[in-house]
């Protein structure tokens, strides 16, 4: 039985389709998209003819419609619908179900406490270390990460002095840097598979808080003698009694709320 090319309803092609068991149930998609391409060809057609002394004729939407339901996207739907009437589960609905398995069986991961990596914890560079864990990086899953986070910050500790929030948030950020550049190394390493423009981003960044950790470092060599010095004077001045050093209280600025966001942006970038 040959198919009837020359339906222009919807109804014609779904009686067809129903009464036809060889030929793939009717896909509503497929069946508007051909009722547009069939609009654009006949309008090509009459201006053709208009020219033309030899006529074309004017094609069907049933002729589209079957041009376009062997498309592999229009076939997979087609295919679908006839699963669904079967009383089937379709490819679609076995590969949900699939994800939605392996989402309930996913293991749960294990939070690892930093105090447990930290040697002498209860020491003034422990309780260091571990306050900048707590604050920055919030929770690790990964023991070598936390490991290397650990050393990196011993390092910078005996390396820099680091007297304000944004001295710490400059160390932290080397030390993100570094972590993220390792991961890439041996990513790099084992497939190759690391975009050389992403890791270009991350390394700039890296020099970049090098460069102030430089700056941080000449600043604190400079000026550690005036800071002795002066620090003796005011003692002297505070046992004597001429100098009552209270507390300064403040409102908080611009500057204080940056440095905030940018604490709860790594906090954030290194959670779950």
């Amino acid at each position: 039985m040959s198919r009837p090319l020359n339906i222009n309803s919807k109804k014609g092609i779904i009686n067809y389709l129903e009464n036809t068991p060889e030929e793939l149930p009717f896909v509503e998609e497929c069946w508007e998209i051909a009722e547009e391409e069939t609009r654009v060809r006949n309008e090509k057609i009459a201006e053709y003819n208009k020219l033309s002394p030899k006529k074309k004729k004017r094609v069907s939407t049933s002729r589209v419609y079957f041009e376009f339901i062997n498309e592999p996207r229009f076939k997979k739907i087609a295919q679908d619908i006839l699963l669904k009437k079967q009383g089937q589960i379709t490819p679609s609905e076995k590969l949900e179900e699939f994800k939605k398995e392996v989402k309930n069986n996913k293991p749960k991961k294990e939070v690892l406490h930093f105090e447990d990596y930290i040697d002498d914890v209860n020491s003034t560079q422990g309780q260091f270390i571990l306050r900048l864990l707590n604050m920055y990086f919030v929770e690790l899953y990964d023991e070598d990460s936390i490991k290397f986070i650990i050393a990196r910050i011993k390092s910078y500790y005996g390396e820099y002095e680091l007297n304000s929030a944004s001295d710490e948030y400059l160390v932290i950020t080397a030390i993100s840097d570094e972590l993220v550049l390792r991961k890439m190394n041996r990513e790099r390493i084992k497939s190759g598979n690391i975009d050389p423009r992403e890791m270009k981003t991350v390394r700039d960044s890296y020099m970049a808080s090098l460069d102030g950790l430089k700056v941080l470092k000449k600043f604190n060599q400079d000026n550690s003698d005036k800071e002795n010095l002066f620090a003796i004077w005011v003692d002297k001045l505070v046992k004597s009694g001429d100098v009552n050093l209270k507390p300064k209280e403040y409102t908080k600025d611009q500057i204080d709320f940056i440095l905030e966001d940018n604490i709860n942006a790594i906090r954030r970038s290194f959670s779950g």
